[in-house]
């Protein structure tokens, strides 16, 4: 399962150190990605059973605002983004952003910043794979970030196809 995504990224050749806590820094931006990209919900709250639901309902709204000022795009923003192809295993982009491995180091380090947390970025590890140019296939996941990678990957999917039959 994979799904296509446009996102502002930086691929570096470097190698990376999945013991550097960077694992648990992106299976935390993970798990914000998909808490944020869940479908809202109206707050249900019982007037007798709580004195803060007005509070919940302002917290709420506030949430909602900063979202969407967060979501707001700038043109020289949507410029730099560019189409890649994501899933659990790797992601495949445009060749001409990953280099062709071949006078370098095959190594990269692949940075996606998501809309949601346009300051922190996934830092994904991983190689380049001659046999398909522009492919890094990720390396050294830990079971949170790859767990959560496809969860993040499966939601993004099913609203692709959602998108698509007009729902």
């Amino acid at each position: 399962l994979e799904t296509q995504l446009r996102l502002q990224l930086d691929v570096l050749p470097h190698d990376f150190d999945p013991a550097s806590g960077q694992m648990q820094l992106n299976a935390s931006l993970l798990e914000t990605l998909l808490a944020l990209d869940k479908p809202k919900r109206p707050l249900l709250v019982d007037d007798e059973r709580s004195d803060y639901s007005g509070e919940l309902q302002l917290i709420s709204a506030r949430l909602d605002l900063v979202m969407a000022m967060l979501g707001r795009v700038s043109p020289a923003v949507e410029a730099s983004r560019h189409p890649l192809r994501l899933n659990a295993c790797g992601a495949l982009l445009d060749p001409a952003l990953t280099g062709s491995g071949t006078t370098e180091s095959p190594r990269r380090l692949l940075r996606l910043y998501f809309e949601h947390c346009p300051s922190v970025a996934l830092d994904l590890g991983g190689t380049l794979d001659p046999g398909h140019p522009g492919f890094i296939g990720f390396d050294a996941l830990s079971p949170a970030v790859h767990d959560a990678l496809e969860r993040l990957v499966f939601m993004h999917h099913r609203r692709q196809i959602a998108a698509s039959r007009g729902k």
